[in-house]
């Protein structure tokens, strides 16, 4: 007995295999949106960013927050960010759904653009490196845990 299938679940399962198989090439990219938040995107040798920023109406100083997602396509790791820089609070989680979506709204976007730069064969630049360090993030997420957590008691 021959078992056949239609041809739609053929290509749902090819389409799927590809995604998950196909190399995904190191890329920047950079968009100012329309709300005037600042996004960048990044994908270096297998984690995956997004920053976005945004800057107070009218604010002469400049200040500013910005959040950070990162993912090694497990782990997932949400940072926020003060103008100047400092860690105020963050989460990491180990959802899969968390991470498809993420990443999912990655690909959406970079398909979107046009001004995406290819990072193949270059190094990343150091102000993006060090928010691309993984575990670095983590214990950051750890350390800003306990300190809040001395804070509220």
């Amino acid at each position: 007995m021959m078992v056949t299938f239609p041809w739609t679940y053929f290509l749902v399962v090819f389409w799927s295999f590809g995604l998950t198989c196909s190399k995904v090439h190191n890329f920047l990219s950079t968009d100012a949106l329309t709300d005037g938040e600042m996004e960048r995107l990044i994908h270096y040798n297998g984690l995956t960013a997004k920053e976005t920023s945004v800057v107070a109406k009218g604010d002469k100083e400049g200040q500013s927050l910005k959040l950070r997602q990162v993912t090694d396509g497990v782990h997932f790791i949400q940072l926020i960010y003060s103008g100047d820089g400092i860690l105020r609070d963050c989460e990491y989680i180990r959802q899969r759904q968390a991470v498809r979506s993420f990443l999912e709204s990655v690909r959406e976007a970079v398909d979107s653009r046009g001004n995406v730069t290819s990072l193949d064969g270059k190094s990343l630049p150091l102000e993006l490196a060090e928010w691309m360090d993984y575990p670095l993030l983590k214990e950051q997420c750890r350390r800003i845990h306990r300190k809040l957590k001395r804070l509220a008691r």
